[in-house]
């Protein structure tokens, strides 16, 4: 897949990180094609976080995405695009992250600066709920049908 999503979360356009974020992504040979400054509702974290709804975690989770405006991203590379933005994202507790990745520059597990997709199917899920159809429209097509045609 030649397309990944990412999320700056409001810890990282509080602390004023995005540019810095941004310039690590793009050393990395992505290309950013599509970006929207957003505040989420309880009802899209919901929504986008459905999988974490039974962790104890869940409700600080919502308070942390709801806090402030978030940078909704779409990247687009060589190869497995999902992999390396999760690779460059890094691991989820900053601690743990390696030196030159995103949540490197978290503070803490719940203010880890950032959130990118896992799957193609977690893709076109956030993807369709974050962006519009006509911002959409700029992805190839023929990789969109080919992505399509894998899920059904």
């Amino acid at each position: 897949m030649k397309y990944a999503l990412g999320i700056l979360k409001p810890d990282c356009l509080k602390r004023g990180l995005e540019k810095k974020v941004f310039e690590i992504i793009e050393r990395s040979s992505l290309k950013l094609i599509l970006k929207k400054r957003l505040r989420f509702t309880k009802q899209d974290v919901e929504y986008i976080y459905e999988h974490y709804k039974k962790n104890d975690y869940f409700d600080s989770l919502i308070d942390v995405m709801t806090s402030g405006d978030s940078i909704a991203y779409i990247v687009e590379g060589d190869g497995d695009v999902i992999r390396r933005l999760n690779s460059i994202t890094g691991h989820t507790y900053p601690k743990y992250a390696k030196k030159g990745t995103i949540r490197e520059l978290g503070i803490d597990i719940r203010y880890n600066l950032a959130h990118s997709t896992t799957n193609i199917q977690n893709f076109w899920k956030e993807a369709k709920h974050i962006f519009s159809k006509e911002e959409l429209c700029t992805l190839d097509l023929e990789e969109v049908n080919r992505e399509s045609e894998k899920l059904s």
